[in-house]
């Protein structure tokens, strides 16, 4: 009997991790609104992305391209995996939770920014 409710204790506390991994993936690129709310190329590098592709420096100030990405299946799969924890009583997690860690992001973008002298934003082209 300790040997079954053991089983369902492990079994209860794996329930979610595949779940909480897809949730976790942006979903949609983000918008010009967005970055214009970081106001500074600090903000930028530590809470969008610190991929840079392109830099140069011109008369207007500093011209830096970032290269993103966003997840277009992941609703679709927080979405199958809840259900799937549900049915299998958290069974799926073994499954789910690995081939979660395997999924790779399916689309990229770029942000085009352009930061004044003391590295504030003064211009964004999200494409």
């Amino acid at each position: 009997m300790e040997k079954i409710i053991s089983l369902l204790i492990i079994i209860i506390s794996l329930t979610g991790c595949s779940v909480i991994m897809s949730a976790s993936k942006p979903t949609r690129p983000v918008t010009k609104e967005r970055v214009l709310t970081l106001e500074t190329r600090d903000h930028v590098e530590s809470e969008l992305t610190k991929d840079i592709i392109h830099e140069e420096k011109n008369e207007d100030g500093t011209l830096v391209t970032y290269s993103s990405w966003y997840d277009r299946g992941a609703r679709v799969r927080i979405a199958v995996h809840t259900g799937l924890d549900v049915v299998t009583v958290g069974l799926w997690e073994l499954v789910g939770a690995i081939g979660e860690a395997n999924t790779n992001p399916t689309a990229y973008y770029d942000i085009e920014i352009l930061y004044g002298e003391n590295d504030e934003i003064k211009g964004v082209k999200v494409r």
